[in-house]
């Protein structure tokens, strides 16, 4: 008796250890050294995983105001609009008539956005005065006596501020109202000089910080610059009116749909087409920064376009906003972002 379960002992663990070698050969061969299956490396389309990160007004107690959403990957439905772009600014910079160039293309109507060397930063010039005018809007929304406010127009010297609109008639007072509207919509450099010393400096670095901008020095030796992304979001605040209040956001986006300037977004679309739009453009002795940002109302679906250029030649950098604003119009219009 005791030697038959000295042999069935050993014979017992002898069947368990074969088995285990099996599984385990088995579970080794056919899972490790098997071919990936679709169910094991599933690739996860770009819109089910696109996180979205939304960045509130927090200047109220009970309420947060959406400012401005990011998401961070591009829409892969915009890839074509992108690539029709990308390869018409590389042909224009092979051909010299361009040194760098940056496009933001934002639909309003949904989270969706595609750039192109989006990390370039440029000269605002006059697209600086779109934050100014927010940070007036921001007195004007504490105390809304603030646009009636007269401020003595004085008559500048021609040598002091070099630009292509008549200023306003000199030696009289106009109201912080008038001035706004010739800052945006005609880009009068007197007037924003007198705006920027009759404001609030203080609303100023207030919006730039919680647009997270750089911030802004007068006593810098450098031009202030932005990304194409960046200053965007300057832009998307109005069109969102989490900031301003719903009145000035408003206001400020009629007096940029009332811009005079007749050339760069507006040169190729429908002239029925609403469009809050500046412009900016610097100049030295060896090139110059042309750069538009506009909000194209089109077919309830209105979008958010920002093209920056670096260049030589004036006309050649407005070639390239009117061309990108016309390939961008063009899809939009026709339902054909794709």
């Amino acid at each position: 008796m005791n030697y038959l379960f000295s042999v069935r002992l050993p014979l017992f663990w002898t069947i368990v250890g074969i088995s285990l070698s099996v599984l385990a050969s088995y579970y080794y061969f056919d899972v490790y050294n098997s071919k990936p299956t679709p169910s094991q490396f599933q690739t996860v389309s770009a819109s089910s995983c696109n996180e979205v990160q939304f960045h509130r007004n927090q200047h109220f107690q009970l309420i947060h105001p959406l400012m401005f959403s990011e998401v961070a990957l591009e829409d892969d439905s915009m890839r074509d609009i992108k690539t029709e772009i990308a390869q018409f600014l590389n042909t224009e910079k092979s051909a010299g008539n361009i040194m760098n160039a940056s496009v933001y293309l934002r639909r309003m109507d949904k989270p969706s956005f595609i750039s192109i060397n989006p990390d370039e930063e440029y000269i605002l010039a006059s697209l600086f005065k779109v934050p100014v005018m927010i940070a007036i809007l921001m007195q004007a929304d504490h105390d809304p006596s603030f646009l009636d406010k007269g401020v003595f127009y004085k008559e500048y010297p021609k040598e002091v501020f070099n630009q292509n609109v008549p200023p306003l008639p000199g030696g009289h007072v106009y109201p912080i109202r008038t001035l706004l509207e010739s800052m945006v919509s005609r880009s009068d450099n007197n007037a924003y000089d007198l705006l920027w010393k009759n404001m609030d400096k203080r609303n100023f670095d207030q919006l730039l910080e919680d647009l997270r901008l750089k911030p802004f020095s007068v006593t810098d030796t450098n031009e202030y610059k932005l990304n194409a992304g960046d200053y965007s979001k300057i832009f998307r605040v109005l069109y969102n009116a989490g900031y301003l209040s719903p009145k000035n956001s408003e206001f400020a986006l009629k007096l940029l749909s009332k811009s005079d300037f007749q050339e760069g977004f507006i040169t190729h679309i429908d002239k029925n087409v609403i469009v809050a739009r500046k412009f900016g453009y610097r100049v030295n002795s060896t090139e110059g920064d042309l750069s538009e940002f506009g909000i194209f109302y089109v077919n309830d679906h209105p979008y958010l376009l920002g093209v920056m250029t670096r260049g030589l030649e004036y006309k050649k950098l407005n070639n390239v906003l009117a061309t990108v604003s016309s390939i961008v119009y063009q899809r939009m219009k026709n339902g054909k972002a794709s």
